[in-house]
């Protein structure tokens, strides 16, 4: 996530900048042994409601990147700090650093920074944050592109993001009962999201899941929720 409100970073042609500048397939490939998903332009996949298939991933194009950092008045790159989660499955120091090293080939310097939990959470709901901040958002189990995009309202009391018209959007999404009209409200909102990328769109990442022989009834959901009252386990 980035900081929009002030530094570098506040500038869209520097955030698109910074989407463009990392290799996110070969991330997934060889970081994640094939275990996620780029994510496409947007902060949900096809499995939740208000995707919009229209939106594709910022692609790997580190030209572009400096094109628009050069456009943004920062031809020669900038210095700045990323914060991650000490310890984390998804992005950790050693994840940060892969990204640095894609930043760094278009002239943004990243220095890490890894967090203990508390201080992390601590900085994710009250603020305070790097520039560069390594937090996911989820839309499961609700399969809703409605949960990722509560933080980015003004109201969030982090404040990640200010946006009239998202937050004009987001309020309309909450109280539209209509199916299709809903969707193409989120729909819309994944747009404007997209064009103006709060956040570098990274990965979604996958669920592993394994079981014994001897468990039957067992199929695993988009949503993560097993229910256990179809599983047995075969004498």
């Amino acid at each position: 996530m980035l900081d929009t409100a002030s530094g570098p970073t506040s500038n869209k042609l520097v955030r698109q900048a910074l989407n463009h500048a990392i290799d996110k397939e070969a991330i997934v490939e060889y970081v994640f042994q094939g275990h996620a998903a780029v994510l496409p332009g947007q902060l949900a996949a096809g499995d939740a409601f208000g995707y919009n298939p229209n939106l594709q991933a910022y692609p790997y194009d580190p030209a572009k990147a400096r094109e628009l950092l050069a456009a943004a008045g920062y031809p020669n790159g900038f210095q700045t700090t990323m914060e991650v989660l000490a310890v984390a499955p998804y992005l950790n120091a050693d994840v940060g650093t892969v990204i640095a090293s894609y930043l760094a080939e278009v002239g943004v310097n990243a220095n890490i920074v890894p967090l203990e939990s508390a201080l992390f959470r601590q900085k994710f709901y009250q603020g305070g944050r790097a520039p560069l901040f390594g937090a996911f958002t989820n839309y499961i189990p609700v399969m809703d592109t409605s949960l990722a995009y509560a933080w980015f309202t003004s109201e969030f009391s982090g404040r990640w993001y200010s946006n009239e018209k998202f937050d004009e959007l987001f309020a309309q999404s909450n109280v539209e009962m209509d199916e299709e009209r809903r969707r193409a409200i989120l729909q819309e909102l994944a747009e404007l999201f997209h064009e103006e990328a709060p956040v570098i769109f990274l990965w979604l990442q996958g669920n592993v899941v394994a079981t014994s022989p001897k468990i039957v009834g067992f199929a695993p959901r988009t949503d993560q929720v097993h229910p256990f009252d179809t599983i047995q386990i075969r004498q």
